[in-house]
């Protein structure tokens, strides 16, 4: 979802070059806003913040594993006892691809890790324009196509998840992190009204353990961050019997909009790197034993990716001075632009918000930690759902009665106003 205001700014760069630091001033409403990065500083006018520590380890909490066994979908850790969850993972994982003729797969050189990303714009207003219905239709269709190993998605409703979960091959094929589509006030879904979902295949993990996250800032930010944890099976040398199991923790990631709440996102990023860094240093056991003391939430290999909101140019600093952090667009596209928001390519993004004619923004990010020292490296990544759908149409569906509900599809009706993006992670050749 786009966000505007009618505030016009002025950024101004400057470089010291004795110290080293890079100084940001915006002028927003008459009001002069200073970012030192190298000190970590905020300042404006009548204070000065340094920054501190935002991790609050008590908001890290399992939420429940779901997934589709005999004709409705359950919950698989409602036990007290979070060994025998894992145990009942890895027995249902094994049940779930026996009955469905499959088995879990080992990765190997050949067998690269398919995901995506992606807004799929939510659908609480504006539905004359956005057409609602038509565009989840395309957008169930185009992921089913995919056959993506690790989903996650923004702006996820209620009404969204409802039709998700009907999908026989979301039945046969994902764990899902969130299945309550009530709205209820005192419902504890991560999707009401609106809220990230990770889709993780059966077929290439294990032990899966998915967590939500509430950021410290601000202390009103509703969108959980969700992160699912998973062991998949490493084929180090095809043809032998060396293999390495690793933990792998993929987040789904959603921060403040809005281009003036950049001073938001910087401490949200910075919260993201300090969970990452507990996460891959939560005392993790031995990777080889069972030992569950960390309740399944610790990992060797780290992607956390999503709508990062990224508006004004600066703010890729917000992300590049934590060199663990790595943009693999920057890694694997660096010659292209990747604008996930394009009010120029995408008539629709007008349509729905006028004020953002010409606005074309990198919004959407994959961040890998330490992708020099990981196990996994981007093979491929791409953006996906960047023609309207009219084009689509017939591409995706071949039955008249398919294709005739969309007898009234808009000329400028895209997916979203979003487009996604779609890579693979396979082993290195080391």
């Amino acid at each position: 979802m786009s966000d505007t205001n009618n505030n016009s700014e002025k950024t101004s760069i400057i470089n010291n070059d004795n110290t080293g630091s890079q100084i940001i001033t915006i002028n927003n409403n008459n009001k002069v806003i200073t970012i030192e990065n190298e000190n970590n500083v905020f300042s404006d006018s009548k204070k000065v913040v340094k920054l501190h520590s935002f991790l609050n380890k008590d908001e890290i909490k399992i939420i429940p594993t779901f997934t589709y066994q005999n004709n409705q979908w359950i919950s698989l850790n409602n036990q007290n006892n979070i060994d025998n969850t894992l145990n009942t993972l890895q027995n249902v994982t094994n049940t779930t691809d026996n009955n469905n003729n499959t088995s879990t797969n080992n990765l190997t050189q050949q067998q690269p890790i398919k995901c995506l990303s992606f807004n799929v714009l939510f659908d609480i207003y504006q539905n004359d324009i956005a057409q609602h219905d038509l565009r989840q239709l395309m957008q169930l269709k185009m992921f089913e196509l995919l056959q993506a190993d690790i989903l996650g998605l923004n702006e996820v409703t209620p009404i969204f998840l409802r039709k998700l979960m009907e999908e026989k091959w979301v039945q046969e094929n994902y764990f899902l992190s969130e299945i309550e589509v009530g709205e209820k006030k005192e419902s504890h879904s991560t999707i009401l009204p609106y809220g990230n979902l990770l889709l993780l295949s059966k077929r290439r993990f294990s032990n899966v353990v998915f967590v939500k996250y509430k950021f410290s800032n601000p202390a009103t930010f509703s969108r959980r961050s969700i992160f699912g944890f998973a062991d998949l099976n490493l084929q180090i040398n095809e043809g032998n019997e060396e293999k390495k199991k690793i933990r792998l923790c993929i987040g789904c990631i959603h921060l403040k909009a809005l281009k003036e709440c950049f001073d938001v996102r910087k401490k949200q990023v910075q919260e993201l790197y300090e969970l990452a860094n507990h996460f891959v240093n939560n005392n993790k056991p031995s990777l080889n034993d069972n030992n569950n003391s960390n309740n399944g939430i610790y990992c060797n290999e780290l992607i956390f990716a999503g709508d990062y909101n990224i508006n004004m140019p600066f703010e890729n600093l917000f992300i590049t001075q934590y060199e663990e952090f790595n943009d693999l667009w920057l890694r694997k596209n660096s010659k292209e632009k990747g604008y996930t928001m394009d009010a120029i390519v995408n008539p629709m993004v007008v349509k729905l918000f006028p004020k953002d004619a010409g606005k074309q923004l990198r919004l959407d990010r994959v961040l890998q930690w330490k992708s020099e020292e990981a196990l996994l490296e981007c093979e491929e990544l791409k953006l996906f759902a960047t023609k309207p759908i009219k084009k689509l149409i017939k591409l995706f569906f071949t039955k008249d009665e398919d294709v005739n509900k969309f007898y009234n599809v808009k000329d400028y009706l895209f997916c979203s106003d979003h487009f996604g993006v779609y890579y693979t992670l396979k082993l290195k050749n080391n």
